[in-house]
C-alpha cells in the first residue's frame, strides 16, 4: 500500500460522516462534530500512552528536582554560594527536562485535531460556512477551523464536566 492509497482510505472514513445528512449544513455541522469527536478521542488515546511510556521518566525528573532543590537549601544554609548555585543549576535543568515531557504530552493531545483541520482545510477552504444572521447587510460566513475549534472545545469541557461529575458522586 502506498502512502496515496492509505490517504484515499483515510479521505473516505473522514468525509463519510459528512454526508449522512442533509441539507449540505447539517451534514457539514454533523461531520464536523464527529471529526472533532474523534480527534479529541484520539489525542486521548496518544496521551494515554505516552504517559505510560514517560512515567518512570517523568517521576526520576521531579525526584531529582525536588532532590536538587533541597541540596541548594542546604548549601544557603551552611553559606556555601557556590554549593548553592551549582544545586540550584542542576535543580533547574531537571525543572526543564520534566517541563519539555509535559509540553510533549500536550501536544500528543492536539496532533489529531492539528491534523483534522489540515484535512478540513483541503476540502473546505474555498467554502465558508454561512451563519444564519447578516451584518451590516452582509451575510456572514465563518471558516470551517472556527466550526471546528469550536464542537471540540465544547466536547472537551462537556467529557471534562462528566468526568467531575462521576468523580463527585463516587466519594
Amino acid at each position: 500500500m502506498t502512502f496515496s492509497d492509505f490517504f484515499l482510505i483515510l479521505d473516505t472514513w473522514l468525509i463519510t460522516p459528512f454526508r449522512w445528512l442533509t441539507p449540505a449544513w447539517a451534514g457539514f455541522l454533523f461531520g464536523t462534530f464527529v471529526l472533532a469527536l474523534q480527534s479529541l478521542l484520539l489525542g486521548r488515546f496518544s496521551l494515554f500512552i505516552l504517559e505510560k511510556a514517560q512515567h518512570r521518566l517523568h517521576y526520576q525528573y521531579e525526584e531529582e528536582t525536588t532532590r536538587r532543590q533541597q541540596l541548594a537549601l542546604a548549601a544557603i544554609a551552611a553559606h556555601d554560594k557556590k554549593a548553592y548555585l551549582a544545586q540550584n543549576d542542576l535543580a533547574q535543568k531537571a525543572y526543564g527536562k520534566s517541563m519539555a515531557l509535559a509540553v510533549g504530552r500536550f501536544s500528543a493531545s492536539l496532533w489529531p485535531a492539528v491534523m483534522a483541520l489540515s484535512w478540513m482545510g483541503s476540502r473546505f477552504s474555498h467554502a465558508p460556512f454561512p451563519l444564519p444572521l447578516t451584518l451590516g447587510g452582509k451575510p456572514v460566513a465563518v471558516s470551517y477551523a472556527l466550526i471546528f475549534i469550536l464542537f471540540f472545545t465544547v466536547i472537551l469541557l462537556f467529557l471534562k464536566y462528566v468526568k467531575g461529575a462521576k468523580l463527585s458522586t463516587a466519594s
